[in-house]
């Protein structure tokens, strides 16, 4: 899976992809997926801080781990 399945996934599910922040800079009340180097990260921003942050060797499993994240969390879903 890649970040462009991933969103693809949470909007077609009825998710919010605004919940959802790839890219560069510091995301606010968001989770992000983000590639540093080799690494892939993922973790939820509030207030510039990072928590829960994990790393992933590939962007499939990052992806996966973040999608299953999202599952649990009932504020993405819906909002479309």
């Amino acid at each position: 899976m890649t970040v462009n399945d991933l969103l693809y996934e949470v909007v077609t599910r009825g998710g919010d992809a605004q919940a959802i922040y790839a890219g560069d800079g510091n995301p606010e009340d968001r989770y992000a997926i983000v590639q540093d180097g080799r690494t892939w990260k993922v973790y939820y921003s509030e207030r510039g801080e990072q928590f829960e942050l994990r790393q992933f060797a590939t962007e499939d499993e990052a992806c996966e781990y973040l999608l299953s994240l999202l599952e649990k969390d009932q504020t993405v879903w819906g909002k479309t």
